[in-house]
C-alpha cells in the first residue's frame, strides 16, 4: 500500500513538474509556430488607408493631401438590437435600412464595413450613441485644394485608397506606404480592439511627392485657353510649357476639364491624344536639311510659284494668294512655304529624313513619368513622293503634344534632347527635406551650330511679314512657328472638311531659351489661322514668364547664325585691329530681316535694343571673324 502512495505521487510530481517545465517554455523561450497561432487567435486583417503622401508644386504649394476621417464598423456577433439599430442609423447616416440590417444581423461575421469616411456631423452623432458592437477606424481620404486645375495631370484615387490615374497611379508605390492590408488586435472574446471607440491598427505612411508643375503658371495658362477656347469656339485646347533645357514640365493645360461620371478626371490629352501638327513640323525638316548639308542656310529654294506638282498630286502653299518664287530657307519658315519644305524633304529622302524625326522622338514614347502615353505615328519607308511631301509640312504623322514640344526644345537648346519629366523629388515621413530623383542624361541629336541657326531663323516667324507676328512679347525677341493642320476624319479615311488643328510653339528668350511654349486649338471656328487663334496664347504666356522670371530685354546676342556666306566684299572693310571699321546708316529705316539678309555669313551677330526698325549696323573685323552690331529701335 505505501509502495503504491510513492509511487502515485511520484507520477503526479513528475507530471506536475513537466508541466511547470513546458509553461516556463512556451512563456519565455521564443516559437514561430505558437506565435502564428497566437496572431491567428488575437489579429485579423482589413484593407485600410495609411496616409497617403502629400504632392507639392515646384515650389512646395499643395496640389493633394490627405485628411483624417472616420468610418464606421461593426462587430455583428456583439451588436444588440439590431433592427433597432438599423432604423436609428439608417435615418441619421442617409443609408438604406435593409443595407444596414443585412450587415450586422449574420451573427458569424466579426467585421463588416457599415459607412466609410464619414463626415463630422455624422461621427459626432454616432460617437454619442455609443452603440455596442460598433466601432470607429481613423482613415484618410484624398483631398484637392485645386480642384479641377490639376486634376487631368493628378488623376484620382479610389476608395480603398489606391491611385487610379495619373500621377496618382504612376507614383502609387511611393505614395501609398509600405502596404494596405493592415492588422487589427482581437481581445480575449475575440472582439476587435478599440480605444476610446477606435479601431487600433498599425499603418506606415507613404512619401511626399514634389512635381515640377508651377501652379501659378499653370493656372494662368488655363484661364488664357479657356478665353480662346470660348472666343473661337473650339472644340478643346492644350498648352504645355518645358523649361527647354531640361524638359522639366512646368504647366500642362487640357481644356475641357473633363469628368466621367463619378467626378474622376479624365485623361491628360497633351500627352495620351496624337493628332498631325502641320507647319510645326517644317523647323525639324530644316534642321536635318542644315545637318545632313543637303541645304545651307543662305541656300535659295524655287518655291515654282504657288503650285508643285508631285507623282499625280498638287502640292499648294496654305494661302492661296502665296505664289512665291525663289525664298530663302529662313524666309521658307517665316512664310511657312509648303512647297519649300516639300523640296528641303525631297533632297534629304525618305530614309534620311525618317531617321531624323525619329532621332527628334517622333514615332516613340518619349519615356515621360507618366500613364497612358500615345507615340503617335510614323510610318515605315519606303514612302511616295506625295507622302515626304506631306510630312514635310506635318501631315501624314501624327504627334502628341509633349512630343512636340520636347522635340522643339532640342532644336534651341543646343541640339540635346531629354527625357521629360513631372516629378522632381520626393520626401519620406521621416525625412525633413525632399530628394531629388535621377532624370536619364539628354541625348545630343543636332550641333550647337545648327541648333543656333535656327534660333535665329524662327526669330524671323514673329517679324513683319512672317506668319506669328501675333506671338510677339513687347520688349523681348521670342521666336516659333505657326501650324494649321486639316483634321483628320476619325471614322474613315482623308479629312474633315472645315475642321483645323491651330497651334503655335515657340520659345524665350531668343539669346538663351529658358522655356518653349506649345500651344494647341482644335477646330476653331471663327478663324482658323494658327497665327490668329494660337499665336495670342503664346504671346500671353511669354509675357507672363517673362514678368516672373525678370528677363532682361535689352539684349540679344546670337553667334554664327542665318547663312554659310562669308562677308567676302573686302573692299567695303578697312581692317584697324577689332575696331569699328563702318558704320552703315541709311535715310530709310530698314527692317531688322532685311539687314540680317545684307549680312548673312559666319559672323558673330549682336543685337542690340528693341523693336524690329534698325538705327544703326556697326561692323568690325577681328581677324578672320568678322562681326556685326545691329542696333535697333
Amino acid at each position: 500500500m505505501k509502495t503504491r502512495i510513492i509511487i502515485i505521487f511520484l507520477f503526479f510530481s513528475v507530471l506536475w513538474i513537466f508541466l511547470l517545465a513546458r509553461g516556463v517554455y512556451i512563456q519565455i523561450i521564443p516559437n514561430q509556430k505558437l506565435a502564428q497561432l497566437q496572431n491567428k487567435q488575437f489579429e485579423s486583417s482589413v484593407i485600410l488607408q495609411s496616409r497617403r503622401g502629400n504632392i507639392y508644386d515646384v515650389n512646395q504649394k499643395e496640389i493633394a493631401l490627405s485628411n483624417q476621417v472616420y468610418s464606421l464598423y461593426a462587430d455583428p456577433k456583439n451588436v444588440e438590437f439590431p433592427k433597432k439599430v438599423a432604423k436609428l442609423l439608417a435615418k441619421n447616416l442617409d443609408l438604406n435600412y435593409e443595407f444596414i440590417y443585412n450587415k450586422i444581423k449574420d451573427k458569424k461575421k466579426r467585421f463588416v464595413w457599415i459607412q466609410r469616411f464619414l463626415d463630422k456631423k455624422k461621427y459626432e452623432f454616432v460617437k454619442e450613441l455609443d452603440l455596442k458592437g460598433f466601432a470607429f477606424v481613423e482613415e484618410w481620404k484624398r483631398f484637392y485644394p485645386n480642384e479641377n486645375l490639376l486634376s487631368q495631370t493628378i488623376g484620382s484615387v479610389g476608395q480603398e485608397g489606391f491611385g487610379l490615374e495619373g500621377v496618382e497611379l504612376k507614383y502609387e508605390k511611393q505614395l501609398k506606404g509600405d502596404f494596405t492590408k493592415k492588422k487589427f488586435r482581437r481581445d480575449a472574446r475575440g472582439r476587435p480592439l478599440s480605444i476610446d471607440g477606435l479601431l487600433f491598427s498599425e499603418t506606415q505612411d507613404g512619401n511626399d511627392i514634389q512635381l515640377t508643375l508651377d501652379t501659378d503658371l499653370q493656372y494662368f495658362l488655363q484661364s488664357e485657353l479657356q478665353l480662346h477656347l470660348e472666343k473661337f469656339n473650339a472644340e478643346s485646347a492644350l498648352g504645355v510649357v518645358l523649361d527647354a533645357k531640361t524638359s522639366a514640365i512646368r504647366a500642362m493645360v487640357s481644356l475641357p476639364t473633363e469628368v466621367n461620371q463619378n467626378g474622376l478626371a479624365k485623361r491628360q490629352r497633351n500627352i495620351t491624344d496624337s493628332f498631325e501638327p502641320g507647319s510645326t513640323m517644317k523647323p525639324f525638316v530644316v534642321a536635318l536639311g542644315l545637318e545632313e548639308k543637303v541645304i545651307q542656310a543662305n541656300s535659295k529654294i524655287f518655291c515654282e510659284n504657288g503650285k508643285f506638282k508631285i507623282e499625280d498630286r498638287v502640292i499648294k502653299e496654305a494661302d492661296a494668294h502665296h505664289n512665291f518664287n525663289f525664298l530663302s530657307v529662313s524666309e521658307i519658315l517665316a512664310y511657312s512655304s509648303n512647297i519649300g519644305s516639300s523640296k528641303i524633304a525631297l533632297m534629304l529622302g525618305d530614309e534620311k529624313l525618317r531617321a531624323g524625326l525619329s532621332r527628334f522622338g517622333f514615332g516613340r514614347k518619349t519615356q515621360v513619368d507618366f500613364p497612358g502615353e500615345a507615340k503617335g505615328i510614323l510610318q515605315e519607308t519606303p514612302w511616295r513622293k506625295h507622302l515626304l511631301a506631306n510630312i514635310s509640312f506635318g501631315h501624314g504623322i501624327s504627334i502628341n503634344s509633349l512630343q512636340m514640344a520636347n522635340a522643339f526644345a532640342s532644336l534651341v537648346n543646343g541640339g540635346i534632347l531629354n527625357t521629360p519629366y513631372i516629378v522632381e523629388a520626393t520626401k519620406s515621413p521621416e525625412a525633413s527635406e525632399f530628394i531629388k530623383l535621377e532624370h536619364p542624361q539628354g541625348v545630343s541629336i543636332l550641333s550647337k551650330d545648327t541648333s543656333n541657326k535656327l534660333k535665329l531663323m524662327l526669330t524671323s516667324v514673329t517679324y513683319d511679314g512672317g506668319t506669328g507676328t501675333n506671338a510677339r512679347v513687347p520688349g523681348f525677341q521670342v521666336g516659333g512657328k505657326t501650324g494649321t493642320a486639316q483634321k483628320v476624319n476619325p471614322k474613315g479615311k482623308g479629312y474633315l472638311p472645315n475642321a483645323y488643328v491651330s497651334s503655335f510653339i515657340g520659345f524665350i528668350p531668343v539669346h538663351d531659351p529658358k522655356y518653349v511654349i506649345y500651344i494647341v486649338v482644335d477646330n476653331p471656328k471663327k478663324s482658323y489661322y494658327g497665327s490668329q487663334v494660337a499665336a495670342p496664347v503664346f504671346s500671353k504666356v511669354g509675357a507672363y514668364l517673362a514678368r516672373k522670371e525678370g528677363f532682361v530685354p535689352s539684349l540679344v546676342t546670337e553667334k554664327n547664325l542665318i547663312s554659310e556666306k562669308t562677308l567676302s566684299d573686302k573692299s567695303k572693310l578697312t581692317s584697324v585691329d577689332t575696331r569699328v571699321e563702318k558704320i552703315e546708316t541709311s535715310s530709310q529705316p530698314l527692317t531688322l530681316r532685311e539687314v540680317l539678309k545684307n549680312h548673312q555669313g559666319k559672323n558673330e551677330i549682336e543685337i542690340q535694343g528693341q523693336g524690329h526698325l534698325v538705327e544703326k549696323v556697326e561692323l568690325l573685323e577681328d581677324g578672320p571673324t568678322t562681326k556685326v552690331k545691329i542696333i535697333v529701335k
